[in-house]
């Protein structure tokens, strides 16, 4: 049987987790704001960092799960040439890297195709741009 004292507690715990949950709930909220206020920056700024095909396909690639030899195994570069540009990406900040499977693994923080670029394999094309006013409708 539980004790007064110990359901006390238990009601204490329970408070402090649903705090914590609302405050989890407002972090999101923020987050989902600032990703959206450096989305119209990012689509300025990343075509002009991602200046030539083959750091589009090595952008494309730093999905946080492969290491420099698995991204240069599959863009074809040689991994002293990926780890230069994922270098200059993370000191861009477009690119973070973080731990997967005990190794640091390079994720991108937006993809291409949201800003307007197609990567498929070793080819890159320009996606058609949406209108302002459909990217406006849907906020309205």
């Amino acid at each position: 049987m539980v004790s007064e004292l110990d359901s006390k507690r238990i009601i204490e715990l329970l408070e402090e987790i649903d705090s914590k949950l609302d405050k989890l709930d407002k972090l999101d909220s923020v987050i989902s704001y600032l990703h959206f206020q450096a989305f119209t920056q990012l689509k300025k700024v990343v075509p002009k960092i991602l200046d030539t095909p083959e750091k589009m396909i090595v952008y494309d690639a730093c999905d946080g799960e492969s290491g420099i030899r698995e991204i240069s195994r599959r863009a074809g570069i040689v991994p002293m040439t990926v780890s230069n540009y994922i270098r200059k990406f993370e000191a861009y900040g477009i690119v973070i890297s973080r731990l997967y499977k005990n190794r640091k693994c390079p994720m991108k923080i937006v993809d291409l195709e949201d800003i307007g670029i197609q990567v498929s394999g070793k080819e890159v094309k320009k996606v058609k741009e949406e209108s302002s006013e459909s990217r406006e409708g849907v906020l309205s």
